[in-house]
């Protein structure tokens, strides 16, 4: 299948009801990224989207679609909380180079654009933390994770590290 479209719609309707919003619940999908199994959505799946279609090799867009799938069924609760965590230090950090980025377009005086820019590299290590965290309570998980991973996306060309993407052909 080669027309985007389709697979677009195909993904946002997977979403539907369920996509990235701040005030909401924590949104978990698998593949959202080729080297990450399982991550909270911090967007909505339309930017990544955007993405892929923009930068991604042409090869790899139906694999990654695909398997890019909502999570369904129940995580432990200690991945929900630290996905939680980091999507909160995500949002912190994008505020904070929000304002970051507006200090520099006010041409603001140095002493308050530095304090922005500190309060941004703040937000940063907090989101770099978080992370970290995320990241090791995953690991701490990961045979549940995998088995669920295993229902919901039977034949799923994870090799344990990533998502396994199709080679482009050599050209003749």
């Amino acid at each position: 299948m080669n027309n985007y479209a389709e697979l677009r719609a195909e993904v946002v309707a997977r979403f539907a009801g369920h996509d990235y919003d701040p005030r909401g619940p924590i949104v978990f999908a698998w593949h959202v990224h080729h080297d990450r199994l399982l991550e909270p959505l911090v967007e909505p799946i339309d930017n990544r989207l955007d993405w892929i279609f923009r930068i991604k090799r042409a090869c790899e867009i139906e694999t990654r679609l695909q398997w890019l799938r909502l999570v369904v069924g129940p995580l432990p609760k200690a991945v929900v909380a630290a996905g939680e965590e980091y999507a909160a230090a995500w949002e912190e950090c994008g505020a904070a180079w929000e304002k970051l980025v507006a200090a520099g377009k006010k041409c603001v005086t140095w002493e308050k654009y530095d304090a922005a820019e500190e309060k941004y590299d703040a937000a940063e290590e907090k989101y770099d933390a978080a992370g970290e965290k995320y990241d090791a309570v995953v690991a701490a998980h990961r045979d549940e994770i995998e088995a669920l991973h295993a229902v919901e996306c039977p034949g799923c060309p994870w090799d344990g590290k990533r998502l396994v993407l199709p080679a482009e052909a050599e050209p003749e």
